[in-house]
């Protein structure tokens, strides 16, 4: 059975197994065992620390109709609401990743952006490096579109795979170029791999020998979110779950709502 599930990613330290911290996959599995079902759980997309998720996908071994309700009610900043018994292999799905940034760009530089990157390059420079021995391709083929909403910039990511930091430091280069540090043709370069990046005054320099190339830092994980994993096929809701999820971001943004007030007036009375 496939499980679709929402998550808080400050809450945890990612999604994959770890001794002794807090992730995903351990408060899933521990929850599990309370239900006496196999404990054992497939993840579609393995997300970083302090990304969020709408729409990642688990695998589990049951057939349990109302399993999405009672992980639900046991497990806490991890919602279970949906599910589906047709047999599709887990990672077989389009990837629609989500990143916000707190402000509104001009518009063109953001489609720009949305150019420059969308369709096949080679992201290794906009990765975080692999384990010494690792030599997997970093060719990837990705879309990126763009929406503001409420003073917001919002960069849509929808690709079949994703390297390690993929969209963070594609973030990075993308705020460089909008606010005038970069231009597109460094951004090109470092795609076509002939171009390094200079890591101490954060500009870039044409490359000269076979000297290792530097990766870009990643932009800030908790403004990243999972939307959806797109089988195409259809998953049934469980009205109960996603009510119970609909509840719990009401309350949450309405505690963030008064924590704004009140730093706000914090500052107001700074002034004076």
């Amino acid at each position: 059975m496939l499980l679709k599930i929402a998550y808080v990613g400050d809450k945890f330290r990612g999604v994959a197994r770890q001794p002794g911290l807090r992730t995903v996959e351990g408060d899933i599995m521990r929850a599990l065992e309370k239900t006496r079902c196999p404990t054992g759980v497939q993840v579609a997309s393995r997300t970083d620390r302090g990304v969020s998720a709408l729409g990642n996908v688990i695998q589990v071994e049951s057939s349990r109709t109302d399993l999405c309700r009672i992980l639900t009610c046991l497990l806490e900043d991890i919602w279970v609401y949906a599910w589906t018994e047709r047999a599709v292999p887990l990672r077989m799905c389009t990837k629609h990743y989500m990143y916000v940034l707190p402000q509104e760009y001009e518009r063109s530089l953001a489609k720009d952006c949305c150019s420059l990157f969308s369709g096949t390059h080679n992201f290794r420079a906009f990765s975080k490096e692999k384990k010494r021995g690792e030599k997997a391709s970093t060719i990837r083929t990705i879309a990126v579109s763009y929406e503001v909403e409420d003073g917001m910039t919002l960069f849509h990511f929808r690709g079949r795979s994703f390297l390690w930091h993929m969209i963070r430091c594609i973030m990075t280069a993308m705020v460089r170029y909008m606010e005038g540090q970069w231009t597109a043709e460094i951004i090109t370069g470092l795609l076509a791999q002939d171009t390094r990046i200079d890591t101490t005054t954060q500009g870039c320099s044409l490359a000269v020998g076979p000297r290792k190339q530097e990766r870009l830092p990643p932009a800030p994980a908790t403004n990243l979110l999972l939307l959806d994993l797109e089988y195409g096929i259809p998953f049934s809701t469980d009205n109960f779950s996603k009510e119970r999820m609909r509840t719990e971001f009401s309350h949450r943004i309405e505690s963030l709502l008064v924590q704004e007030r009140i730093f706000e007036k914090m500052m107001t009375y700074e002034k004076k």
